[in-house]
């Protein structure tokens, strides 16, 4: 059996860095058209991998994968960029669909067995003409399509149609179970009687799944799930006027919900709003105990996936509801241990969350400004602050609701045109010298810059806090760091037979002392 591997890219960047050099198409559609076949009689599956920004479909199009011959062991995977924020991020992947007049096309309907992971969707349907659309159309007879860590931002101002998550067109018919999983879904729709995921299944057990999704409604009305005996375990509701109608399977519960009751089960959490994190994600926040382990988990329910939709790992009979597991941020590496003070550090980790709220990033204690924040990846412009140089300097992200990461330890470097020395043993008490107020210690470091007449290494200090330069050198700053912070630099003026000036040593100290600097000859 062969693994097919083809490339979508709306904005068809170049190399995908995905080890291969093949040309992505520039639409889903497009690759739909193309690639279409009969993996059954090859005996192959087959991979797209999508990337770039959205995807823009036209209203009338539907991406039908009818010309697919599919089977449980020769299935397509539709593969998006994944999504670490809890909400739409428009900068990686997403099919982006606006219905403004008549009645539109569904956005997906995916072949028997096509596995839908990791891909966002967002629809619109603003007209008042026609039948409302959905993101994906599980079509009757395709049977075991699975979907999972989606986004669906489904919205629209019309009020008398609709866009759904998911329009489930007796799909499930047949073997092989349909299942939505670990995916979230946001509707901001008008239109206040309508389902996000809706259905026309007949009533028959065994064929459905929804497990471990987040449904929010933003607007009044509506009902999250229209069943037809669906099995729905470990969801979360929030602001839906209903949020399930119909039959279920047996085994339907954990699910939580901030209405009064939810229809099936004995281990529901009722009448709970959860806060989540903030600025548009739906991220568990840590505030949010009554959705955390409150769930089935993964060793007692064989259908509770072992990753969240962010990669989060799921273990044990118990886990958190929702599509988020929720976990404290953690740095699981740097783009450079030994970074150079006044360059771009990138943090790298996860469960970083969005940069609301409590979000930042210290560096020995110090805020820093970051200059990019994703679930996974902070950019911050690092300076040496009060650190000492080739020191332990700790990192520290903390996430929007005040949890901590461990502290990570960087050692940070001068930048170009600085030095430095740690001074030791006994220290010179004559010749050319520094001196501070207070006196300058063993263990002090000492920092050397803004030379003038020559270049950094025209300047020599020693550990003793001896200092020596080349011909040519006119000047050169100076300060020293006792370990509790930098104090004010000051500028030595090379002239005469000897040269010492005073610094002041230690800023936190609040000490103030006036430069005074001698000539000694």
């Amino acid at each position: 059996m062969a693994v097919e591997i083809t490339y979508v890219d709306p904005s068809d960047v170049g190399s995908l860095n995905l080890g291969t050099d093949a040309e992505p198409y520039t639409s889903l559609s497009a690759w739909n058209t193309a690639e279409a076949k009969d993996l059954v009689s090859l005996g192959n599956t087959h991979i797209v991998y999508c990337r770039g920004g959205a995807d823009t479909i036209a209203a009338a199009t539907n991406i039908n994968m009818s010309g697919w011959t599919t089977g449980a062991s020769n299935y397509v995977q539709i593969i998006g960029q994944g999504n670490t924020d809890g909400k739409l991020d428009t900068s990686k992947y997403y099919l982006d669909k606006t219905v403004s007049s008549g009645s539109g096309g569904h956005v997906l309907s995916p072949a028997a067995y096509t596995q839908v992971l990791d891909l966002q969707f967002k629809l619109r349907h603003n007209t008042g003409a026609g039948s409302s659309r959905s993101c994906l159309q599980l079509i009757f007879g395709r049977n075991g399509i699975k979907t999972r860590r989606c986004i669906f931002d489904v919205g629209g101002s019309s009020a008398t149609v609709a866009g759904y998550a998911m329009f489930i067109d007796a799909a499930a018919s047949g073997t092989g179970n349909t299942i939505l999983s670990d995916s979230i879904i946001i509707d901001s729709n008008t239109f206040t009687t309508h389902n996000a995921i809706e259905t026309s299944l007949g009533a028959t057990a065994d064929r459905v799944k929804i497990y471990n999704n987040t449904f929010i409604n933003t607007t009044s009305g509506k009902t999250a799930i229209e069943s037809s005996t669906f099995k729905i375990v470990n969801n979360i509701f929030q602001g839906f006027d209903t949020d399930a109608s119909g039959t279920y399977e047996s085994g339907t519960n954990y699910n939580l919900t901030d209405n009064v009751s939810f229809p099936a089960g004995a281990n529901n959490v009722v009448s709970t709003t959860l806060t989540f994190e903030g600025g548009g994600s739906y991220q568990l926040s840590s505030s949010d105990t009554a959705a955390i382990g409150a769930g089935i988990g993964p060793s007692s329910d064989s259908q509770v996936q072992t990753t969240d939709f962010k990669g989060t790992a799921r273990s044990g009979t118990t886990t958190d509801i929702g599509a988020d597991k929720y976990a404290a941020p953690t740095i699981t590496s740097t783009s450079d241990d030994t970074p150079t003070s006044g360059t771009t550090l990138t943090i790298n980790g996860t469960n970083f969350g969005s940069q609301t709220g409590s979000a930042n990033v210290t560096v020995s204690g110090v805020s820093m400004v970051e200059s990019r924040w994703t679930g996974t990846e902070i950019d911050i412009p690092l300076v040496i602050g009060d650190n000492k140089y080739n020191v332990n300097a700790p990192i520290v992200v903390t996430d929007s609701i005040g949890v901590a990461s461990a502290a990570w330890n960087v050692q940070i470097q001068p930048a170009s045109g600085v030095s430095y020395v740690n001074t030791s043993g006994t220290l010179a008490s004559s010749g050319d010298r520094i001196e501070t107020s207070p006196a300058l210690a063993s263990g002090d470091q000492i920092e050397i810059s803004n030379v003038v007449g020559g270049s950094i290494s025209d300047v020599t200090v020693n550990v003793d806090g001896s200092f020596s330069v080349a011909s040519g050198v006119t000047s050169f700053d100076a300060r020293v760091n006792d370990g509790t912070g930098w104090g004010t630099a000051a500028t030595q003026v090379v002239g005469g037979a000897s040269q010492r000036f005073a610094l002041v040593r230690d800023l936190v100290s609040d000490l103030v002392y006036d430069l005074t600097q001698d000539s000694i000859g």
